[in-house]
């Protein structure tokens, strides 16, 4: 059974709270203190006040933990403890002392010796003044310095000079000579000769002496222009008949006429390059001319395979009609099934006026179609209005009426239609409660 308890159940009295154990109601009852004429509900915050002045006393044992209170101050001795006791954060231990090593000896722990403070160095005294320095003192110098007398370089780059004759070599500095010194060389290795002009660009002469000079081997020669006319200003005119000169350039502008019959020989056609065909017109048939049964010949129709992705043509533009992959024409009213679609409502249907979509806005340019709906309304005694809005909350497109238990079912021989790219909805104009009105529509998505 359930829980809670209606009093007076055949009038609709109040509803008390219980709790059903194994088919027996208990009673559920909050408890409450006060004086007379006040009550105060026991919470986590009003505590049930309890008074420990009728409690027996009871003997203590030695078990579990005691919190324990001292009154002594001052100083305590404290002696014969066992166990761990804890410091306070930051007191010193035996571990955080520096153990002191042996004189001469180099110690575990690490003393920090600072001077007055924030790690000034300690002062060795001289004190603070400039000291004597005895001995060999090195002196790095920076920058330029200025010298004075006469210097002698023993080495350049840790290099020692060459000095008079003698080759160049790796451990021998470079000397650079002035363009404007006279240097002797003696000539040797490969030298580059150059014609006496300066720019090196006058060919050498190779005599022959500019004369005309024998050729052998194969030579190329380009033929020039030939005109137009080879036959000469001179030539007769073109004719047919007369001189020599007069038929070939007939010849060159109409060709070579032909009588009589000419027999070619048969040659193989290759299915390339561009042909004109021609219809002979006896399988055309003219617009609104008359049709005679086994004489008119008319051309086969054939079908575009298009059962799942449709395309869509311009306003008078021609098109093939459409059949599915198995052949079969597809001759519904409306749009190919790929662009069908269709809504069920949920389980229990329409129980209030908030409005429900039934198709979502399709994308730019595209509208939602309705074929045809059904709606069947379970409530006993309520009735109510549907109305199909074009756009949340939008205008209403349709309207009908469901009556109690009854139903309704609507084809529509013009679509009803939403605006492009926005949705479509359905409400109750009278809410039908815990029982309702089960909608069912099918459409389709076109321009």
């Amino acid at each position: 059974m359930s829980d809670n308890t209606t009093l007076n159940a055949g009038s609709g009295g109040d509803v008390i709270a219980t709790d059903d154990i194994g088919g027996i109601k208990h009673q559920l009852v909050k408890i409450e203190y006060g004086d007379a004429d006040s009550a105060t509900q026991v919470s986590a915050s009003n505590p049930l006040p309890v008074s420990l002045a009728s409690v027996p006393s009871h003997a203590v044992t030695n078990a579990g933990t005691f919190a324990t209170q001292a009154a002594q101050s001052g100083t305590w001795n404290i002696t014969n403890v066992s166990g761990t006791v804890s410091l306070p954060t930051g007191a010193a231990t035996a571990a955080k002392q520096p153990a002191l090593g042996t004189a001469g000896s180099a110690s575990a722990d690490v003393v920090t010796v600072q001077g007055i403070a924030s790690m000034t160095a300690l002062k060795v005294d001289g004190s603070g003044v400039t000291q004597p320095v005895s001995g060999t003192v090195t002196v790095t110098p920076s920058g330029t310095q200025t010298v004075s007398g006469t210097v002698a370089v023993s080495t350049v780059n840790s290099v020692a000079p060459a000095f008079g004759s003698g080759v160049r070599g790796a451990t021998v500095q470079r000397v650079t000579v002035a363009t404007d010194d006279v240097v002797p060389v003696s000539q040797s290795g490969t030298w580059t000769v150059q014609p006496g002009n300066t720019a090196n660009t006058t060919a050498w002469k190779v005599d022959g002496s500019a004369v005309t000079q024998p050729v052998s081997g194969t030579v190329t020669a380009n033929m020039g222009t030939v005109t137009a006319d080879p036959f000469g200003a001179n030539a007769d005119a073109a004719s047919a008949t007369g001189s020599i000169s007069a038929k070939l350039r007939f010849i060159a502008s109409t060709g070579i006429p032909v009588t009589g019959t000419v027999t070619v020989g048969s040659h193989a056609v290759t299915n390339a390059g561009t042909f004109a065909v021609q219809e002979s017109g006896t399988h055309v048939q003219a617009d609104d001319a008359a049709f005679t049964p086994a004489t008119s010949k008319v051309t086969m129709a054939g079908y575009t395979a298009d059962d799942t992705s449709t395309d869509s043509v311009d306003e008078g533009d021609g098109g093939a009609a459409r059949m599915t992959l198995n052949r079969k024409q597809i001759t519904q009213p409306y749009e190919s099934e790929a662009n069908n679609w269709v809504y069920a409502g949920a389980t229990g249907g329409l129980v209030n006026t908030t409005a429900v979509t039934i198709k979502a806005a399709a994308g730019a340019g595209i509208r939602a179609y309705i074929t045809s709906l059904q709606l069947m309304n379970s409530h006993a005694t309520t009735g109510t209005e549907i109305v199909i809005n074009d756009g949340s909350a939008g205008t209403a497109i349709w309207r009908g009426f469901v009556p109690p238990l009854g139903g309704l079912s609507a084809t529509f021989p013009v679509p009803l239609k939403s605006t492009a790219n926005t949705l479509l909805e359905v409400k109750e104009a009278t809410a039908t409660a815990t029982t309702g009105v089960l909608v069912s529509v099918q459409g389709y998505l076109g321009s």
